[in-house]
């Protein structure tokens, strides 16, 4: 099983997706496809609420940023 994606990789991952289809912007954040998918859908969701709320287009750090309360300690990346 494959460590999650540090908010890096996922910054990555975002990034390339706005130039190449989302397998080839996995495969070169070093993300898994399936992974890939979640992280995708749950930004799209977010957009979608805050487009719904009339706010501004949160940045892609914002977009990767984990929610307050989850209880998880937040990732550094290397």
């Amino acid at each position: 099983m494959a460590p999650p994606p540090t908010e890096g990789q996922k910054i990555e991952y975002l990034t390339h997706l706005q130039y190449v289809h989302s397998a080839e912007a996995a495969r070169r954040a070093g993300i898994n496809i399936n992974t890939a998918k979640k992280i995708r859908a749950r930004v799209g969701a977010f957009l979608v609420e805050c487009e719904e709320a009339g706010l501004p287009t949160p940045t892609i750090k914002e977009q990767v940023a984990r929610k307050p309360g989850l209880g998880a300690k937040p990732q550094t990346s290397v």
